[in-house]
């Protein structure tokens, strides 16, 4: 087991004795990645909506006060903007969807509310996807921008 352990430390100097920076031609280019996950943090007997950037918490303000849950389905990272797209609930207890831009809460609400489960972005334009709510059916579609459009949900299932 010793010799396996040896082994195993042995290869990680290698390895990253194979990444070190130099300036030579062979040098492969070094990158830099930034790691972003969306979700949620319990803070007494309410969820806050937040993300964590290379494992450093970002909380976001419920725009209907901090006494109401919230939560981040997606996060996208487009220029120098991120974009973290879920809910927010109302007083009412209605989920609000939407999306905070650099921390600033936009609503993508329709009918009864909604909630927003992935975002994607081109060169011009913003696209959130998930549901809207309707009566009690849940409606699925896609904003974009900030215009809803529904897709066929003729099965009634939500």
């Amino acid at each position: 087991m010793k010799g396996l352990r040896a082994a195993a430390a042995l290869a990680a100097v290698l390895v990253l004795a194979g990444c070190s920076a130099s300036s030579g031609p062979d040098t492969p280019p070094t990158t830099t990645v930034t790691v972003y996950a969306g979700g949620f943090a319990t803070s007494g007997k309410t969820t806050v909506a937040g993300y964590w950037k290379d494992g450093a918490w970002n909380g976001l303000a419920n725009p209907h006060g901090a006494s109401y849950d919230a939560s981040v389905n997606a996060v996208l990272v487009s220029g120098s903007t991120v974009y973290a797209g879920g809910y927010a609930l109302t007083s009412g207890g209605a989920a609000d969807s939407g999306d905070w831009q650099n921390g600033s809460w936009v609503s993508l609400s329709v009918g009864n509310g909604g909630v927003v489960n992935a975002l994607t972005a081109s060169s011009t334009d913003f696209y959130a996807a998930g549901y809207g709510i309707s009566g009690k059916v849940n409606v699925p579609g896609y904003w974009k921008g900030t215009t809803w459009n529904p897709l066929d949900n003729s099965f009634g299932v939500g």
